[in-house]
């Protein structure tokens, strides 16, 4: 699934960034090379996938919390090669507005514990 003309798996590394707020969650992964250029991921730089609602959404069943994130990253798996799933780091980016930050910081919680 990961192609372009610098797709040398041997030289290269990924990063995953789910990026969660009040419209929807997103992943966006990235391959980098060993001087850090982006690597095409098919046609393109970035893998991008978005599932809805926003997590503020979830405050009432944290279950679907799971769903949702688990979603993301079954996606982002199946870009990254699995020589590099296991070191691929994975960073997270809130951008709730302020009534609903403690209540997406205790969703995700889930997945810290």
């Amino acid at each position: 699934m990961v192609g372009g003309s610098n797709s040398s798996s041997s030289n290269s590394t990924y990063a995953a960034i789910l990026d969660s707020g009040s419209t929807g969650t997103r992943i966006h992964v990235f391959r980098f090379n060993q001087s850090l250029q982006l690597i095409h991921i098919d046609d393109d730089f970035e893998y991008y996938y978005k599932v809805t609602p926003g997590l503020s959404s979830y405050t009432d069943s944290p279950e679907e919390v799971v769903e949702s994130v688990m979603t993301l990253l079954v996606r982002a798996e199946s870009v990254v090669l699995e020589e590099y799933q296991a070191v691929t780091p994975l960073r997270l980016g809130v951008a709730p507005s302020p009534s609903s930050l403690s209540s997406h910081l205790s969703l995700l919680s889930l997945f810290l514990y």
